[in-house]
């Protein structure tokens, strides 16, 4: 099941105070960043959702957002640290297969037009 959902990717539906976002996603083994206090897992979505659900990224960049979390990235370009924030709640779904309240922090990049979800949200859960 993990393999299909990997390469047909599914729908993100993420919901941060009281905006929703659904975006489509693509799940990735590659995506091995954790925060680093809690070993949470952290999905990347595109920077324009960060304004979508109504955050603002001056305020997340520096540091002043309640619960927000810096997050060291490596990247094919290079290591860095974005900070992150935990969504209220992360709905993923993709061929049937709802997982619900998934605990995973989420950064915004300008370098993706999807959310990238590591696969090791999905199987814990499937």
């Amino acid at each position: 099941k993990v393999k299909r959902l990997v390469q047909r990717g599914g729908i993100a539906h993420v919901t941060y105070n009281d905006r929703s976002r659904q975006i489509p996603c693509l799940f990735d083994s590659g995506n091995l960043v954790r925060e680093p206090i809690s070993g949470k897992p952290v999905m990347i979505l595109p920077q324009a959702e960060a304004d979508a659900l109504g955050i603002s990224q001056e305020m997340l960049n520096e540091g002043n957002l309640r619960g927000s979390r810096l997050i060291p990235m490596k990247t094919l370009t290079g290591d860095r640290l974005l900070w992150g924030i935990m969504p209220r709640e992360t709905t993923l779904k993709a061929d049937g297969i709802h997982i619900k309240s998934t605990n995973m922090y989420m950064v915004f990049s300008e370098g993706t037009d999807l959310a990238i979800v590591p696969t090791s949200v999905i199987q814990q859960s499937v």
